[in-house]
């Protein structure tokens, strides 16, 4: 993959297409598919992906609620003195 490409991936934030192509390469060189079919394959495991990572990163409901009220919220102002 030329390194333009690569960019434009991460531009489009498609991580996992850039970190697997090797292996997207090799299964569309053994597949008989059509090229349409290749490409739904590969963003559909792109999207499992991201939905896979943003469960991971979204917090139970309440479990940050009270970083601001216990002081510890990075860019609170001190108070008056």
């Amino acid at each position: 993959m030329d390194e333009q490409f690569a960019q434009t991936l991460k531009h489009l934030r498609l991580w996992g297409v850039v970190t697997h192509w090797e292996e997207y390469v090799a299964l569309a060189e053994q597949a008989d598919g059509s090229p349409l079919r290749f490409l739904r394959q590969v963003l559909e495991q792109e999207s499992r992906r991201h939905t896979e990572n943003a469960s991971r990163l979204t917090s139970a409901p309440g479990e940050n609620s009270g970083a601001v009220a216990d002081g510890n919220f990075p860019l609170r102002a001190a108070a008056p003195s």
